[in-house]
């Protein structure tokens, strides 16, 4: 499995594991999803861009899952897949472009299981190990 949840005392905390840094945050956002709804009840019928730039590759990391949090909490889109991701890097920034597929919140066959609020610095860490990349982040919920 790509990704854990943690132990944590208030919180959700996640370990996502990949074989590079672009599946490390598609896996990631399919972690994130998967603590707001069942992710086999997210048809991919609709498609949405998404672009992130930040100051560094973590940042971006913290700042694509925050999108993807904010999708749901405010748009009501549920991102079930990533069709596409490019990374770029250059003068000090870190793009991110994505094409998601999914849908909008239907009561009558999603089932919420949290109301995540934000990713949290705390505990986070993010990077390449010798075998893998991984990221650990703590969801505010």
């Amino acid at each position: 499995m790509p990704w854990e949840s943690l132990e944590h005392t208030s919180d959700l905390a996640l370990l996502i594991r990949a074989q590079s840094e672009e599946e490390l945050l598609a896996e990631a956002a399919g972690a994130v999803l998967a603590q707001i709804v069942e992710p086999k009840s997210v048809d991919g019928k609709t498609r949405k861009t998404v672009k992130v730039c930040a100051e560094s590759p973590e940042e971006r990391f913290l700042d694509w899952l925050r999108e993807i949090v904010f999708l749901a909490a405010t748009r009501g889109f549920l991102a079930s897949a990533v069709l596409h991701m490019e990374l770029s890097s250059g003068d000090g920034i870190y793009g991110l472009e994505a094409e998601l597929s999914g849908e909008m919140i239907d009561t009558s066959r999603h089932l919420l299981l949290h109301e995540v609020k934000t990713v949290t610095y705390q505990d986070f860490f993010y990077g390449k190990t010798k075998s893998s990349w991984q990221a650990r982040v703590v969801l505010d919920v």
